[in-house]
């Protein structure tokens, strides 16, 4: 890796903590939105708050990324931790290594499932009133401009016919094949 390329990670992941760390979401959530708006404002919050976590972690896994990369694949001492790479057959899966498995899956599937019940938003009203409240002809037939993905409009419609909440049901495919 170059030096500029050096100093341009570690200036943006500077530049990205700092952001993270000084943005001041509540102010510009209540700045942005009408009063009539006011309702959605704790998500809005919300949803800026994990913006800056979100600054905040690039940050550091850009200022991180060279001594990361050291630490993990450039080092003799790296190939011995990660032998489990050069195996011909790994076999089976250890107990530690399955229950790491299992929880990783378990934490997925739980956050999936605790946003699930919000209102749909954006592209998903559209995707929902364009393609999969019209029925299989339509999903399988009309391509206008916007992105349409018909493997995931089959499965949402289907799984609309379950007593589910509409918002539920709809993100059901992204929920159990996104884990």
């Amino acid at each position: 890796m170059s030096k500029r390329t050096l100093i341009v990670l570690l200036v943006g992941g500077a530049v990205m903590i700092l952001a993270g760390l000084t943005l001041p979401a509540e102010r510009i959530v209540h700045a942005l939105i009408p009063a009539r708006g006011a309702a959605y404002a704790d998500k809005l919050i919300a949803g800026m708050k994990c913006l800056k976590f979100a600054l905040i972690a690039n940050g550091l896994l850009a200022i991180g990324f060279q001594p990361l990369k050291r630490w993990l694949w450039d080092t003799e001492s790296t190939a011995e931790r990660c032998s489990f790479f050069r195996q011909a057959d790994p076999g089976k899966i250890r107990g530690a290594e399955l229950f790491v498995l299992i929880g990783i899956t378990t934490l997925a599937l739980g956050l999936r499932l605790w946003g699930s019940r919000q209102s749909l938003f954006g592209d998903e009203i559209a995707v929902q009133q364009m393609f999969i409240s019209r029925g299989l002809p339509v999903i399988f037939t009309y391509f206008p401009y916007t992105p349409h993905h018909v493997m995931y409009s089959v499965l949402a419609w289907f799984f609309e016919k379950l007593p589910l909440p509409i918002e539920l049901s709809y993100r059901l495919p992204a929920i159990l094949f996104g884990v």
